[in-house]
């Protein structure tokens, strides 16, 4: 019972008692003044969702910040996770002075929205049910929600606009919940290499929309291994490619250090053998 008061009182603070602070501060109208000037609002006239651009813009900007607070390799301070937070609360208030505007709901139903969602989905929490572990409460979580939502499909609910490989991951993460899956990473790895010689039977035979197909079949037959070895495909990538421009980055400096000209260098004869050669030095200095 102790859990279940702690918890539900963490809830109700960083709610409702935080959507009773947005309203007392300077949010709503500052959030107002912005939409103004940014041409969703006219004086004396309430905002419509149908001003589409600048809506837009501004849930593009949501998934940015979601982005920038989840990209574990930025070097973030504590003033820089305040700011990113800042900039995402904003976001959220800013949406819902427009639905507030337009008289749908403010940011007070928003507020109490999540938590009582949080309250339905964690019955282990607030209620009776008794769970084993943690596969258990995701399993609840999703038949609860399942149940909410009237959905019929596994797919239900998994945004088309999410980016491509978060999309591909969400969907075999479904697909996966009923049964349908590898039992493990060994069935997933060798669709890399069939997926492969498949993308190599397209180039060869100059079928531009074969070889799109299977590329993207491809790096589907990767995000799976991902998925089975239990690793985030998009953070994994980005690693990737950050790991990939430091070292260029370190390529550029060597070149500068040796008189080299990389854009000269390029076009001759021996040029990749001479970029090869710096990679490989930087590379052995990590």
């Amino acid at each position: 019972k102790r859990v279940n008061t702690r918890f539900e009182v963490a809830l109700r603070q960083i709610t409702e008692a935080n959507a009773d602070v947005l309203r007392k501060d300077k949010f709503p109208s500052l959030s107002a003044d912005v939409a103004h000037w940014w041409g969703i609002l006219r004086p004396g006239e309430p905002v419509s969702f149908s001003d589409v651009r600048p809506v837009g813009q501004g849930l593009a900007s949501i998934d940015i910040k979601c982005s920038v607070l989840d990209d574990p390799d930025d070097p973030t301070t504590d003033e820089h996770l305040i700011e990113e937070l800042g900039d995402l609360l904003y976001q959220v208030e800013f949406h819902a002075t427009i639905a507030e505007q337009e008289g749908r709901f403010t940011i007070a139903d928003v507020a109490r929205g999540v938590h009582d969602k949080l309250v339905r989905r964690h019955p282990h929490v607030f209620g009776d049910v008794q769970v084993d572990g943690a596969d258990q409460v995701v399993r609840n979580w999703d038949a609860i929600k399942r149940d909410e939502k009237q959905r019929t499909s596994v797919f239900d609910g998994v945004p088309n606009s999410q980016p491509s490989l978060g999309y591909a991951y969400a969907v075999q993460r479904k697909a996966a919940k009923v049964g349908f899956d590898w039992p493990d990473i060994h069935g997933a790895i060798p669709k890399i290499a069939e997926e492969t010689a498949e993308v190599l039977q397209a180039i060869e035979q100059h079928d531009d929309r074969a070889t799109a197909d299977e590329i993207g079949d491809l790096l589907f037959a990767v995000v799976n291994v991902a998925r089975h070895a239990g690793v985030e495909p998009e953070a994994a990538l980005r690693a990737a490619a950050q790991k990939f421009r430091r070292r260029f980055e370190a390529v550029e400096r060597l070149a500068v250090q040796r008189g080299i000209d990389l854009q000269r260098t390029a076009h001759l004869p021996d040029g990749l053998a001479t970029l090869d050669a710096l990679w490989d030095q930087v590379k052995s200095r990590e």
